[in-house]
């Protein structure tokens, strides 16, 4: 899955309201397909903090470099999350922007055509 986008993401609250970064993060999952095409970005809002990863998504993500975000502090996370896949951090909130920038440094450092554009 080299070069591949996944994107896992909770669409509402604990109350069942939509959250208020859905329409983001839609519309950066669609500008990266366009960018990158449809079959490079995985878009996933079913999985839950904690719950086993279904066969075939460990299938898609199986050498993907993970950016990580949390409202945690970075040294915090890192400290109970041992992964070597972990390529980036990015502490919430944050601006689409500023992931648009990791996300391309990520891609950039792993070598994949059309990230530094």
């Amino acid at each position: 899955m080299s070069g591949k986008i996944f994107i896992n993401y909770r669409q509402r609250d604990a109350d069942g309201k939509r959250l208020p970064h859905v329409l983001l993060v839609e519309a950066l999952a669609d500008r990266l397909a366009t960018h990158f095409g449809r079959d490079a970005v995985y878009l996933d809002t079913t999985l839950r903090p904690g719950e086993p990863y279904p066969r075939e998504l460990r299938a898609r993500v199986a050498d993907a470099a993970v950016v990580l975000t949390s409202g945690y502090d970075e040294a915090e996370v890192m400290k109970t999350i041992h992964h070597a896949r972990i390529a980036g951090f990015l502490q919430k909130p944050f601006t689409a922007g500023r992931l648009c920038q990791k996300i391309r440094q990520v891609l950039q450092q792993r070598g994949v055509a059309g990230a530094a554009s």
